[in-house]
């Protein structure tokens, strides 16, 4: 058995505990050896080696704001010992500084470690340069995707990511590949969502810099939206492209017109992790931490409240002919409902029952819905609660192009894309498109697995 199963076995049989993950080198080591014969393990390995990064990333968070505390209590100490003995004020220093060195030290080699391992992944990729179209790819690829959009004409894919920047992506008519086509910069913050206008000329984007800003295809700044206070978590356009709804966490919806101009402000009393105009464009919808589902007018008048889920409401889509509206929780359920807020079926993983889910999208064919959860899990359903697909990946987002034979999601260091076998619409599979985005190489995923029963990964 490779070290690597036996690893994963072993952190499987501690029920998964943080103390059986990999660390450091050893976390180094093994990524080699992942990346060499990811398309041989099981999905139990890929699920072992995900929760690996994710405690690194979340000790190198923990490291970091140790650090910072330690210089500005450093300060303040020193300040603090100008009115006491030297002596005493010495020892209280040195305790000081002893106290934090070894978290200093720790992510000084968990940093050292990673480095290692970035270097060794630049190699690997060496090995494979033709799967590259830019050299700059090696280093944006490191780079987290915060939201994909897709052109309503499919002509044209963008992705934000933790670079306050959006990368967008012509495709050529001949085939299913994207040239570069521009790179947009202009905000001094994590980009948190971007959306096409429904004629696809303008690219709105939304800023923990606490922005919204307006570009044209061409990279051009049209209009800055300045008026919100706190973070911009969500935009989006209106059916017929004349309004942009945005919403902040300082708990105001607002409503702006193309020219930046500012049309209304509501207030919502809880925070909300999405807003959704219904489809005649007459009201929005939006769901909340407390798991209520809102519906207002245009004017800030509230309409109807559903307790929709147990737990926060993190993603909303209506169909599209404006039927259904289908709600993802936190509470391991995805639920549709109608028109009128009626309960029309609720969809829970039997394998995954406590999946969290944080993304769902309809399909242009009103039947069929892909979603994302917080367990790394991207997923293919049709109405009736049917799981056609399930891929073991760390996602942040998930779309359908337009013409509904393909979807594609990002993350981590990922975009990749899926198109079906049965085309036209989503029938019962999906293979891994063959086309080229530099993001990363197609064998960057020979370990990606598409599974149609996800209980397989605790086999």
């Amino acid at each position: 058995m490779p070290e690597i199963e036996l690893h994963a076995q072993q952190w499987l049989h501690h029920q998964q505990g943080a103390a059986y993950l990999l660390r450091g080198k050893a976390l180094s080591d093994i990524l080699t050896t992942y990346i060499k014969t990811s398309d041989r393990l099981s999905p139990l390995c890929h699920e072992f080696i995900t929760a690996c990064l994710d405690e690194r990333d979340k000790q190198q968070k923990l490291a970091k704001r140790r650090i910072r505390g330690f210089w500005v209590g450093g300060w303040i100490l020193a300040l603090i010992l100008t009115g006491m003995g030297l002596w005493q004020g010495q020892k209280m220093l040195l305790d000081y500084l002893l106290s934090d060195i070894d978290a200093i030290a720790h992510w000084e080699k968990s940093s050292k470690a990673d480095l290692d391992w970035q270097s060794q992944d630049r190699l690997i990729k060496d090995w494979n340069k033709q799967e590259f179209l830019q050299e700059y790819t090696e280093r944006d690829r490191l780079d987290g995707i915060t939201d994909i959009e897709i052109s309503p004409d499919g002509n044209f894919l963008a992705y934000s990511n933790t670079t306050k920047k959006i990368v967008l992506w012509d495709r050529r008519q001949s085939n299913f590949e994207f040239s570069e086509h521009q790179f947009i910069s202009g905000h001094t913050d994590w980009i948190r969502d971007i959306a096409f206008s429904p004629d696809g000329k303008i690219i709105a984007s939304a800023s923990d810099d606490r922005t919204i800003k307006l570009w044209n295809r061409q990279g051009k700044l049209l209009h800055t939206l300045n008026g919100h206070t706190d973070w911009v978590r969500r935009i989006e356009f209106s059916p017929d492209g004349k309004i942009l709804a945005s919403y902040s966490d300082d708990r105001t919806i607002r409503l702006w017109n193309l020219e930046g101009k500012l049309l209304q402000t509501f207030t919502h009393s809880d925070y909300i992790h999405d807003l959704a105009f219904t489809p005649d464009g007459q009201a929005i919808a939006t769901g909340n931490e407390k798991g209520v589902i809102s519906f207002w007018t245009l004017q800030g008048k509230l309409i109807r409240r559903i307790t929709a889920h147990s737990a926060d409401v993190k993603d909303l889509d209506f169909s599209p002919n404006g039927q259904m509206l289908a709600s993802a929780g936190e509470d391991g359920t995805i639920k549709l409902w109608n028109k009128d807020g009626k309960l029309l079926k609720t969809i829970r993983d039997r394998q995954l029952p406590e999946d969290k889910y944080t993304r769902i999208k309809f399909n242009r064919d009103g039947q069929t819905l892909v979603s994302a959860s917080e367990s790394k899990n991207v997923k293919i359903w049709d109405i009736h609660g049917k799981r056609y697909l399930c891929l073991l990946t760390r996602v942040t987002d998930v779309k359908f192009t337009p013409d509904g034979n393909y979807f594609f999601y990002g993350g981590w260091f990922r975009l990749m894309g899926w198109q079906s076998l049965d085309k036209p619409g989503i029938k019962d599979d999906f293979e891994l498109l063959s086309w080229k985005i530099p993001l990363c190489s197609r064998e960057d995923f020979a370990g990606e697995k598409k599974m149609t029963n996800c209980d397989q990964r605790y086999h």
